[in-house]
């Protein structure tokens, strides 16, 4: 869609030049119809995502022509809905278009990232990494940070996919790792209220949601243990409790900033 969303583009603008934020274009997402259908589709969409929305000179600039955003986050989630193909080669494609999207960051003088958005069970579906196949992006791509989703993994998992399951230490060292092997930087992610205050409960956060006590401790002992600790990422700020006149996510970044430890992926 080429739509005029220049209002948008000036809240990005205003979030990264008053207030010093970085802002990423998510691509995916769980709903939808979308996938890629080979590796020269994938390059022909990361060359249009730089022209419209970082730092190419398209003719066509959907947020308008001063809002640039700062990278890209794979928050892939669905098999191709494109050709129907299984879920190898379309990994493969989406590692081809992060590769390109890095040739296009080479050639500015400004910082892009690459990010990427899996589920906590490892490897992911779909982003991988996963010896097995090829080419997945986090396995054949350079990715600057995982936002690691402790949450939204349905009922059948929330006991080893969220901050208070049994298998949650095991998950977040296993991540660890991947990101030390790859001289990456992993986020611990969370949903940022309860269940009942999203609009679809039966889908999105499952068994996820933790207390600000809970979630401090998570990440004191995350910082403690791995040098590639990058942070905390919340979903989304849409639906956070309020707390005490202080939101969770405000609460919650406050913690993650007097951290002393870690490695920040920016």
């Amino acid at each position: 869609n080429n739509g005029d969303c220049t209002s948008v583009g000036n809240e990005v603008t205003a979030c990264q030049q008053t207030y010093g934020k970085k802002v990423l274009l998510s691509l995916g997402g769980a709903a939808g119809n979308y996938g890629l259908a080979s590796a020269s589709q994938a390059n022909d969409v990361a060359d249009e995502i730089w022209n419209k929305f970082l730092g190419g000179n398209g003719a066509i600039r959907p947020f308008g022509p001063s809002a640039i955003f700062d990278g890209v986050d794979f928050d892939i989630e669905t098999p191709n809905q494109v050709t129907g193909a299984s879920r190898e080669p379309q990994a493969a494609f989406y590692a081809t278009l992060a590769t390109r999207l890095r040739s296009h960051f080479s050639s500015s003088n400004r910082n892009y990232y690459v990010s990427a958005s899996p589920q906590c069970v490892y490897p992911d579906a779909m982003l991988g990494p996963d010896g097995t196949k090829t080419g997945t992006l986090l396995t054949a791509a350079q990715v600057d940070w995982a936002n690691i989703q402790f949450y939204n993994n349905g009922f059948d998992r929330c006991d080893g996919c969220n901050i208070f399951g049994s298998s949650y230490a095991t998950r977040l060292g296993t991540w660890a790792s991947w990101a030390a092997s790859k001289q990456s930087s992993f986020l611990i992610g969370v949903p940022g209220a309860d269940q009942a205050r999203f609009a679809d409960s039966s889908s999105y956060c499952q068994g996820g949601y933790v207390s600000l006590q809970t979630l401090e401790s998570a990440l004191s002992q995350a910082c403690s243990s791995y040098a590639n600790f990058g942070g905390l990422m919340i979903f989304d700020v849409s639906a956070e409790e309020v707390s005490g006149g202080q939101t969770y996510i405000g609460s919650a970044t406050s913690y993650t900033h007097g951290l002393s430890c870690g490695r920040n992926p920016l």
